[in-house]
């Protein structure tokens, strides 16, 4: 899993010395990041954040506010919040009064710097950010794969290898045929990512969400699920009837 940095700025000193700072900042640190777009048109950001990676990225993106682009950079906040749910945003602005009014108005900015911007503020921001990075559990998902971070290592799993998943303790476990990956993390947003696209899996139990088309036998008398890897997990008696539908459904 790799950091990202994407700068927008139309002002080019500004814009250079956000680019020098992070280098730096990224190179004294020896962070997992590097910068890998710095524009001054706004649409260029706006596509990026449409981009599907074929490995695991977390994208960090500075925004220059000013006076008089204030709505249209609220905007685009929104709009890369929406693109790329799991982003970090970065305000960057000579006025505090105007990144607060963005703050408010839930575009979920991570910091605001003040220019003009000394390196020690903005060391103080990324330092903050990558701890923030470091100890999150992100879920990144496509109509067939997913991409788990467990610990230091990012794993890239097709749905359909995932048998199911097994919560204990506020960690999860994730089954396939010949691996179990442990990570932190909550079953209901595993659950929520992993059928963003369509329902592949199902919460079974408060403790286990299963992969439906691995499925190899129900128990409906001792409410127990059978797996094509020879595991079981149990299923609740108030699932016992939705389960039955959703099995019926995908004969």
């Amino acid at each position: 899993m790799s950091l990202l940095f994407v700068i927008c700025e139309r002002f080019k000193e500004l814009s250079q010395n956000v680019r020098n700072y992070t280098e730096d900042i990224i190179g004294e640190h020896k962070m997992d990041a590097c910068i890998t777009l710095s524009t001054e048109n706004p649409m260029d950001i706006v596509k990026y954040s449409t981009q599907k990676f074929d490995f695991p990225t977390i994208n960090v993106y500075f925004l220059c506010l000013h006076r008089e682009s204030y709505t249209k950079t609220f905007q685009m906040a929104r709009l890369l919040r929406h693109n790329d749910p799991q982003c970090y945003l970065i305000l960057i602005s000579d006025s505090y009064v105007f990144c607060r009014e963005v703050i408010k108005l839930h575009a979920e900015i991570f910091d605001y710097i003040k220019t003009p911007m000394q390196y020690d503020e903005l060391q103080k921001s990324l330092l903050a950010l990558y701890s923030s990075y470091k100890n999150q559990v992100f879920y990144v998902s496509d109509i067939n794969n997913i991409c788990v971070k467990s610990g230091s290592i990012s794993y890239k799993l097709s749905k359909s290898e995932i048998i199911y998943i097994e919560s204990y303790e506020q960690k999860l476990y994730i089954h396939t045929m010949d691996k179990t990956i442990e990570c932190f993390g909550y079953l209901k947003d595993m659950e929520k990512e992993l059928n963003k696209f369509e329902q592949q899996f199902y919460r079974c139990h408060r403790s286990f969400l299963i992969n439906i088309s691995r499925i190899k036998e129900v128990n409906y008398k001792e409410m127990c699920i059978e797996m094509m890897n020879g595991q079981k997990c149990y299923c609740s008696r108030q699932n016992k009837k939705e389960l039955k539908e959703i099995l019926f459904s995908k004969q």
